[in-house]
C-alpha cells in the first residue's frame, strides 16, 4: 500500500531534520537523533538519548471554497519537539532552534508535497 501525503510530508521533515550535523554546515548535530512521534512517560525520556527531536502531525484542517468543489485545501500542523538535558546551555538551545528553523526552511513545498510552509511558533519549556 503505497504511503499517504501526510506521511511523505512526514517522512521529508523527518528526513530535513536529520541533514543537521555540524559536517553538513550547522552550527550542532541534533539530526543524529530524530523520531516520528515518540511516546514519552512524564519525567522520563523511555529509552530515547537525550537530546532528540520529536516530529508530531498533531492536526489537519480541511476547507473547500464551497461544498461541491473538487478542490480541497488541507493544512497540516507539524509541532517539533525538542527533548534536551535540563542543564543544556540556552546558548546551544537557540542553536538548536536556528539550526531547525534553517533546516525546514530549506524546500518549503518538500518536493512538491506542499504549497507552503508557515512557520507559526517557537518556544521552549523547562
Amino acid at each position: 500500500m503505497a504511503d499517504t501525503v501526510r506521511q511523505k510530508l512526514v517522512d521529508a521533515v523527518i528526513a530535513a531534520l536529520e541533514r543537521i550535523l555540524i559536517t553538513n554546515g550547522f552550527t550542532t548535530d541534533i539530526g543524529e537523533r530524530v523520531r516520528d512521534w515518540p511516546r514519552q512517560i512524564q519525567g522520563t525520556d523511555r529509552g530515547h538519548e537525550l537530546p532528540y527531536v520529536g516530529v508530531f502531525d498533531i492536526e489537519s484542517t480541511t476547507t473547500r471554497e464551497h461544498q461541491r468543489a473538487k478542490k480541497v485545501d488541507r493544512e497540516l500542523t507539524v509541532q517539533i519537539r525538542c527533548y534536551l538535558r535540563s542543564n543544556t546551555p540556552a546558548e546551544e538551545i537557540r542553536k538548536i532552534i536556528g539550526d531547525i528553523e534553517t533546516a525546514i526552511g530549506v524546500d518549503e513545498e518538500w518536493g512538491q508535497l506542499a504549497v507552503a510552509t508557515m512557520p507559526a511558533r517557537e518556544g521552549a519549556q523547562i
